[in-house]
């Protein structure tokens, strides 16, 4: 088995002047689940692209399964599933209809089987009268990803799956992909700009910020590298930070609202700046230890830069 089932190297694509992604290097294992994170426009839907040969890179090189994308791509595509943008579903045929359409188009043997399962997997009934045009956000994505994996390829690629859902959608598709990869073993390289929706999903992170891979880590890793940080609310924010600072000045540390204080890789203890409150007639309400949230530890990781793998 290759080690990696998805790799670039120097993957760049430019138009004109401008780099959409510059200099890639990602790495994904097989049965892993990769989060491509980053802001609209960091360059996750071009990367995606490219994977899939839908656009050309500038330079650079793609393997997947251990091939040249360029020279194997007839080959590589059936291996894969997308979901990248929209599928053209018709809105006046069924869920069922509109996969059996799909179905013959990508000439699958057993028609039949193929779609009972894709639906089964996305909690929807297989030969429901209910028209596309009636489907909820949450449903019309759902049927997207089982058209994706409708002809059992080894490697999903989906571009911002779970974007616009409500929470319990959210959960819904994010437990058919975890299934995805534990139950059938499947690798999935997926993307998202809501930091938060992939924290509990991907066991793979690589941070992109306007092109550029700022940094690649385990969920393991990362978890370890967000050290803990202790967040106070206090009676008096801008007297206790004064405090901070003369008494304690190597801590870092950022007032939010509320009279909160949030003191990030403290060098000191909880107890200590519980005394150093009740010392100078400040009151704690409330005190608590937190992880560094992968909103903050990407806004750290975009004030330093690209982190040398």
């Amino acid at each position: 088995m290759k080690e990696f089932i998805i790799e670039t190297q120097h993957l760049t694509k430019q138009y004109g002047q401008q780099k959409s992604v510059s200099d890639l290097n990602i790495h994904v294992r097989p049965g892993h689940i990769y989060g491509l994170l980053g802001r609209n426009g960091a360059g996750k839907t071009t990367t995606m692209k490219m994977l899939l040969g839908l656009t050309k890179a500038t330079s650079g090189n793609i393997k997947v399964m251990g091939r040249d994308i360029e020279k194997y791509r007839l080959e590589i595509l059936p291996q894969i599933g997308s979901l990248i943008e929209s599928p053209g579903f018709y809105p006046n045929l069924t869920g069922t209809e509109n996969l059996e359409i799909f179905a013959r188009l990508r000439r699958i043997e057993d028609k039949k089987r193929a779609i009972q399962s894709a639906l089964e997997l996305v909690n929807l009934p297989y030969k429901d009268k209910k028209l596309f045009s009636q489907y909820s956000l949450g449903m019309k994505q759902r049927l997207a990803i089982a058209l994706s994996v409708m002809h059992d390829p080894q490697i999903l690629i989906l571009d911002e799956p779970i974007n616009g859902l409500d929470p319990i959608g959210i959960a819904e598709v994010r437990g058919f992909i975890r299934g995805l990869c534990d139950v059938r073993n499947k690798t999935i390289l997926i993307s998202s700009h809501i930091l938060s929706e992939l924290q509990h999903l991907a066991t793979v992170y690589g941070f992109l910020n306007k092109g550029i891979l700022l940094e690649e880590i385990s969920s393991e890793a990362l978890h370890a590298k967000c050290a803990n940080c202790i967040e106070l609310t206090v009676s008096d924010a801008e007297k206790y930070t004064v405090l901070l600072e003369k008494i304690f000045p190597e801590e870092n540390y950022k007032v939010l609202p509320g009279n909160t204080i949030r003191i990030y890789k403290p060098h000191e203890t909880a107890e200590s700046f519980s005394r150093l409150a009740a010392k100078n007639d400040v009151y704690i309400t409330k005190m608590q230890t937190l992880q560094t949230s992968l909103e903050d530890y990407y806004m750290e990781l975009k004030k330093r830069g690209a982190v040398k793998c």
